[in-house]
């Protein structure tokens, strides 16, 4: 029941951000309130807590190092993620979007040349990495 959460909300917030360039508070904050009441139900919480912290420091560590930080709604999805998947999760979730959005940024910038800037929006990278983790770790949720 999880993962066809968590694949719906990528769909949602891959289609919203690469529309619009925004992951929408009503789909992050349906997203926190889903997690924190399945981690409550299971008796989890302080799995999900740990992860949602790991995704918010290694997403704030990658910040530092780029030219075009995440948006809001990047770090709220991210939580989402992290909450759900955990601390490993969460930072190989990360580790796979990285890779992924570098490869779509080399290939971008291979097509429209060296002097290319526009950064890439972050949500539909973040889903795929998510939804490969997820079923990767054989995750039902």
């Amino acid at each position: 029941m999880m993962l066809a959460a968590l694949v719906g909300m990528g769909a949602v917030a891959t289609y919203t951000d690469l529309r619009t360039r925004l992951i929408p508070n009503w789909l992050t904050g349906a997203g926190v309130l889903g997690v924190l009441v399945w981690r409550i139900a299971t008796g989890t919480g302080a799995t999900g807590l740990a992860g949602a912290g790991m995704a918010l420091a290694v997403l704030g560590l990658a910040s530092l190092a780029s030219r075009h930080p995440p948006g809001g709604g990047d770090w709220k999805y991210a939580v989402v993620l992290g909450g759900a998947l955990g601390p490993g999760g969460a930072l190989v979730t990360l580790g796979v979007t990285a890779v992924l959005s570098s490869g779509a940024g080399a290939v971008q910038a291979l097509r429209h040349g060296a002097g290319w800037h526009t950064p890439l929006p972050l949500g539909p990278f973040l889903a795929a990495g998510s939804c490969l983790v997820a079923v990767g770790m054989g995750w039902r949720g």
